[in-house]
């Protein structure tokens, strides 16, 4: 779980600038950004195998439930790579199309990356866990295609590369045995949300991840938000 804290630490840092009532986190898995900030967290996902520490929304994030451009902050972090790529462009749009003004997708991008998870898959065969085997089938996103996707829908979009390859390709294979899994789940369970704004984040390059933040001008962003998410809890999820 030390990779999810450096995953997330640059959006964490603009959500501590901005300081948003609510945030959206799409493809968030039980935990997410929750973990690691304190704010009020709306998790989309199509099933969480443990309960949430978020508001849960089960839902797809090619149809999300949620109303155009009612949402402040719509976060994306590591998801995209799990969809097959011709449907990641649906993807992008759709969170674009709920999100004003700000929408911040990061993932791992490039032939560094692409080459980490493929050694990893190599060092655990036959025992490749399911996200790494999601990797290695549907490629890796394009950063210079996704921000293209969104400078066509009319977005202003700056690229913010961090985290070594290198670096995460060690955490990786130690995180991967699981008495480091529990014990970094557990430490981060308990001072993720102190820890979210302050983990170092390796900065040796070749980098292994893409931040895209993506603004345009607020229109109908905050106040639509949480009727809207009241609504589809009550038809999509459970709430907590």
């Amino acid at each position: 779980m030390i990779n999810f804290a450096i995953r997330y630490r640059p959006i964490v840092q603009e959500l501590c600038r901005r300081r948003p009532p609510l945030v959206l986190d799409v493809g968030s898995g039980p935990e997410g950004l929750a973990m690691f900030w304190r704010g009020t967290v709306i998790g989309i996902d199509l099933g969480f195998k443990r309960p949430p520490l978020h508001h849960a929304v089960r839902a797809s994030s090619l149809a999300l439930p949620f109303a155009e451009a009612s949402c402040a902050v719509v976060v994306g972090c590591d998801m995209l790579e799990h969809l097959p790529a011709d449907l990641r462009r649906s993807a992008v749009l759709e969170m674009a199309r709920v999100a004003s003004p700000l929408l911040m997708l990061s993932f791992p991008s490039g032939e560094p990356a692409t080459q980490v998870y493929r050694k990893l898959a190599q060092q655990l065969a036959p025992a490749i866990p399911v996200w790494l085997q999601e990797h290695i089938a549907n490629g890796l996103p394009d950063a210079h295609q996704v921000a293209t996707w969104l400078l066509e829908a009319g977005w202003s979009v700056s690229t913010i590369w961090y985290e070594s390859a290198t670096t995460h390709a060690r955490l990786m294979n130690w995180e991967s045995r699981r008495p480091a899994a529990l014990l970094t789940y557990s430490v981060m369970r308990l001072c993720g949300r102190w820890l979210g704004p302050r983990m170092p984040v390796p900065a040796q390059e070749p980098y292994l991840r893409v931040l895209l933040k993506a603004e345009r001008n607020p229109t109908a962003a905050g106040a639509g938000f949480r009727s809207a998410f009241e609504r589809s809890s009550d038809d999509n999820g459970a709430r907590r």
